[in-house]
This record gives C-alpha cells, structure tokens and sequence, in this order.
C-alpha cells in the first residue's frame, strides 16, 4: 500500500456527503397497491355499521374478513371475534387507532384506549366523494393502507 506517500496527506476541501433524501410520505411501500389501498379503504368504509367514522374491534374483525384479495378474508374468517386474532392483527389494530391522537377531531384521552377507541376512518370518505382531505387525513391513509399491506404480508397463507 502507498499510504506513505506524501499525496496521501494533503487534504482537499470536500463538503461532508449530502444526507440520503427522505421518502416522500406519499410513496407506496412495497407491501400494498394503490388499487388494494383503494379497495381496504371501501372495505373499511362498509365495514363500519354504525356510521360512527371509526371500526370497533368487532367492526375491525370484519373489515379483516372482507378484505380483498379473497385469501386474506378467507383466513381472517377462521376467528370468531377479536380477541381470537392473531396477536399481529390486534396490533396493528392498536398502532393504527392510536394514530388518532395526531388527527384533527380527536380527543387524544380517548380515542386510543377506553370502551370508545376505535380505528379511525379519518377523510375515507374523501375517496369516494371527491371532497377535500387534510394533510393528517392523507398521511393517515398511507399509514393505515402501509400498515393492512404489512399484516397482509405476515398472513401464513399464499396467494391464490
């Protein structure tokens, strides 16, 4: 090695290496479509019966066993409730409530835990109406549609 050399000590001015840029929040990871993003959040919309803007746990448990494509609502059909899914579902499900606490409308004491904690439908609507939706709402969306992609990809079944 020439590392003895006298070119090797002189130093050149050199900027440090630029920071590697941020992903943009709206790039989709790998784990999901725009197409099935679309069709969870639908899912999500018709599975909430009490038009409450938000899945109870057993509103949660449906929307999973609706879920398209048709494999992932064939597995998530073998659970009785919520308490019987796998431990992966059920948090995820806490994960995505709790983001609540960062969405405008929210009591942040309450929507994340307590008998009315329920997995916000925050600006879904806005798909299928063409209304306006906040930044929160949207990234809200990339977070829920990367969440269901990744619990999507643990499921021990193979698509068909």
């Amino acid at each position: 090695s020439s590392s003895s050399s006298s070119s090797s000590t002189i130093i050149s001015p050199t900027l440090p290496p630029a920071p590697a840029p941020e992903p943009e929040p709206t790039t989709t990871s790998s784990s999901y479509t725009p197409e099935q993003c679309n069709s969870w959040i639908t899912t999500a919309l018709a599975a909430d019966t009490t038009n409450s803007n938000g899945l109870s746990q057993t509103e949660y448990l449906t929307f999973l066993q609706s879920m398209k494509p048709p494999y992932i609502g064939q597995y998530f059909a073998s659970f009785a409730s919520f308490s019987d899914l796998p431990f992966t579902a059920k948090i995820v499900n806490k994960i995505v409530s709790c983001a609540c606490t960062s969405l405008p409308g929210y009591d942040a004491n309450t929507c994340c835990s307590g008998s009315d904690a329920e997995l916000p439908l925050a600006g879904f609507n806005s798909t299928t109406t063409n209304s306006t939706i906040s930044e929160e709402e949207l990234a809200y969306q990339t977070f829920f549609c990367e969440s269901m992609g990744n619990l999507v990809s643990t499921l021990p079944v193979v698509p068909t």
